[in-house]
């Protein structure tokens, strides 16, 4: 509250009430005191905006309630969202609205109903469909041996380009990995040399063409996904590889 005795003229006492947008800001700073990862933040930033597309950013946080909840579903309905991108955004919700909460914010807890039917079917690159990749007439031949590394390695796309080499092994540090622990990929005389490839041409293309980092790792999504189409397959994509590593190790 403010209290109109403390202004100097007088005053009326008015209740300052913090917005949905504030209490927004607020999360997000304390979110990057905590060091969390820019993608992370990044991320939660958008789930909190289609909050915001609901009940709008001036609205008083205080006063969010269950019928908010209920008008989010009807309006991701009305977009179309597929499940897994509504369990996404009310993953990010729910952790604000928690956090509200214990600021107390507002003074009970609001109930958000989990999304049902977010299971996706796990997809991978058989031998014959990969055998027919390679073949291909029309995939440049770096891009054929990227792959065999990907699927040899089970890295994820950005890794072989921001894990460190020691000895004969790719170091992805917490820092760079999705699941935030450190592991080691061991390396083939084959496998290092393509993954110094992979490396020299990363850093010719920045060097002479100013591209940039994410532009030339998105190439091998995009060339994988075209050598797909070429095949006539559109399902499978380049992350499908690392899917394909993993049930080669357990066949092991």
């Amino acid at each position: 509250p403010l209290f109109g005795w403390l202004n100097e003229n007088g005053g009326k006492t008015k209740i300052v009430r913090r917005s949905v947008q504030e209490a927004i800001d607020e999360y997000l700073a304390i979110k990057n005191l905590r060091q969390q990862r820019k993608s992370t933040i990044d991320r939660a930033r958008v789930g909190l905006q289609s909050l915001t597309d609901v009940v709008g950013k001036t609205r008083p946080v205080s006063i969010l309630n269950d019928k908010d909840i209920d008008k989010w579903f009807e309006k991701c309905n009305e977009k179309g969202h597929s499940p897994n991108t509504m369990a996404c955004n009310r993953a990010k919700i729910v952790d604000f609205l928690n956090h509200c909460y214990r600021k107390e914010w507002i003074k009970k807890e609001i109930y958000f109903p989990t999304i049902a039917n977010t299971q996706k079917e796990i997809k991978c690159v058989n031998e014959d469909l990969f055998k027919n990749i390679m073949a291909l007439d029309s995939l440049d031949e770096h891009f054929k041996r990227s792959f065999f590394f990907y699927i040899s390695t089970g890295c994820r796309r950005a890794e072989p380009f921001k894990g460190d080499l020691i000895g004969s092994k790719l170091r992805i540090t917490c820092d760079t990995s999705k699941s935030k622990t450190t592991r080691y990929v061991n390396l083939n005389p084959r496998l290092m040399e393509i993954l110094i490839e992979m490396r020299e041409r990363a850093d010719f293309q920045i060097a002479k063409y100013g591209y940039k980092p994410r532009s030339i790792k998105m190439r091998y999504t995009k060339e994988f996904k075209k050598a797909c189409r070429a095949i006539g397959v559109e399902d499978i994509h380049l992350h499908h590889l690392r899917n394909s590593y993993i049930i080669i190790r357990c066949a092991i």
